[in-house]
């Protein structure tokens, strides 16, 4: 069953590529006003998200890229960038290991 806004989308500007999303510029998610929707890709999405502050589960609502940068070039142990970023230790462990926050990866 396809949603509203995808079915606006569509209306209004033709055929949604296979793989893209339908995002809102009101971040309002039932929201259906064309001029409110924009594609993205999910990475978009989550990009998106972020820059608003709406991003509410797993660690990139903990950090941001910056603090993962500094993270990745840290030389202090472990535990110790986990104390004082309020992080676990396999957080820290998937950062500098570029498991996650990949995108901050070489600075």
């Amino acid at each position: 069953m396809a949603r509203a806004n995808r079915i606006s989308h569509e209306l209004h500007n033709g055929l949604i590529p296979e793989g893209m999303q339908v995002l809102h510029h009101c971040d309002v998610p039932a929201c259906v006003n064309p001029t409110h929707l924009f594609l993205g890709t999910a990475v978009d999405n989550v990009e998106d998200k972020l820059r608003k502050g709406r991003h509410k589960w797993g660690i990139h609502s903990k950090i941001s890229l910056g603090i993962a940068k500094q993270i990745r070039k840290s030389s202090k142990k472990n535990r110790e960038d986990a104390t004082e970023y309020g992080l676990s230790l396999c957080q820290i462990s998937y950062i500098k290991n570029n498991k996650r926050w990949k995108e901050s990866a070489g600075g």
